[in-house]
């Protein structure tokens, strides 16, 4: 059985579905921000104007009369009415859509816990770590790949791309195609020269050595990576044929809960689907009248 409680003050076998519970909202609004433009604009004075030495007036602005002061307390009681009225659609439409998310996100694992499931576990399958491996070497291999494994790093850090050798290298070139800069203007103007202070083909040749060297411990350290890349991988496999038995066990089981996992989801969504939001008697009256707004 799934437990999502679906019974509130919200719903009720009559109502109106998200779309239109949304749309009364809305409306609700727009009746709200009239009915304020209507009291915005409340004032008690008579504002009239004529040229000096005329007789007639030109009216600029009315100030309110007696009946339109009285039907303020009118026009607060509707605000207050259409702003209950949107608070209320605005928590119902909330907790619905929290309800349609809560069985959206009802997995089959909470769906099992709730109802006090369980299925037979494989073991979890353990990974052989790098130095798990590395215990398992005679000391001359497992000094090997270290060493490796550190000229690797070093030399890696100096001559690859955006390192300092590699910086260097490109400066270098870049100075020799262009030896001299000026900055500055008039007499104030500033000349730099840039000359090479190693030949460039002495840099190459270095730059070169280098790389073979890193190229060669790589390919080395490589090999001995695949080895425990292999080893790895054994350990994994023998844990995977043992848990093969389990799982058959647990497979037929879970099969069985998962179709009436589905059932209950399925019906769940319908009749989550499928509530109504409804209107509560003190409210009615607004609702009816922010509804002929929008017909």
């Amino acid at each position: 059985m799934i437990k999502i409680e679906t019974n509130s003050v919200f719903f009720g076998e009559k109502g109106l579905t998200s779309t239109s519970a949304q749309h009364i909202k809305d409306m609700a609004g727009h009746m709200n921000e009239n009915l304020k433009e209507q009291l915005n604009g409340i004032r008690f004075v008579n504002e009239e104007v004529k040229l000096l030495g005329t007789q007639s007036k030109e009216v600029l602005a009315k100030g309110w009369d007696i009946s339109q002061l009285e039907r303020a307390e009118n026009t607060l009681d509707d605000i207050a009415q259409a702003q209950s009225l949107q608070a209320w659609l605005g928590e119902a439409i909330q907790v619905k859509n929290l309800l349609s998310q809560g069985i959206k996100n009802y997995t089959f694992r909470t769906w099992m816990i709730d109802n006090g499931l369980e299925l037979p576990e494989t073991k979890a399958i353990q990974v052989l770590t790098e130095a798990e491996w590395l215990d398992s070497l005679d000391i001359k291999t497992r000094n090997r790949y270290l060493t490796l494994q550190t000229i690797c790093a070093v030399y890696g850090q100096f001559i690859h791309p955006k390192m300092p050798m590699d910086k260097a290298k490109k400066y270098l070139q870049t100075r020799l195609n262009e030896p001299v800069e000026v900055t500055g203007s008039g007499r104030d103007s500033l000349v730099y020269y840039f000359t090479p202070s190693i030949e460039q083909n002495i840099v190459d040749a270095v730059y070169y050595k280098l790389q073979a060297k890193h190229r060669a411990a790589q390919a080395e350290f490589n090999k001995l990576k695949h080895e425990y890349e292999i080893a790895a991988d054994e350990y994994r496999q023998k844990q995977i044929d043992a848990n093969e038995e389990i799982k058959a066990q647990s497979n037929a089981l879970m099969e069985k809960y998962l179709n009436q996992y589905q059932k209950e989801h399925l019906e769940m969504t319908v009749k989550i689907r499928g509530l109504k939001i409804q209107i509560p008697d003190h409210l009615k009256g607004i609702y009816e009248a922010v509804n002929k707004l929008g017909k």
